[in-house]
């Protein structure tokens, strides 16, 4: 039981602080590795290209 005297002290509010970062941090992450990216736009290659250039010929 917590006597009604106990006070936080600093080490405990960094803690806190420290603890609030982490999740924050990790909630973040997480949210940007689920997110769905959008596909790359497809590359265009001119007849004026070299010849390697070959998956959507454009004139």
């Amino acid at each position: 039981m917590i006597r009604p005297d106990t006070q936080m002290h600093a080490s405990d509010y960094l803690v806190a602080l420290c603890a609030m970062v982490a999740f924050s941090l990790g909630g973040a992450a997480l949210a940007w590795i689920t997110t769905p990216r959008p596909a790359p736009e497809p590359h265009y290659c001119f007849r004026a290209d070299p010849p390697p250039c070959e998956l959507t010929v454009r004139p």
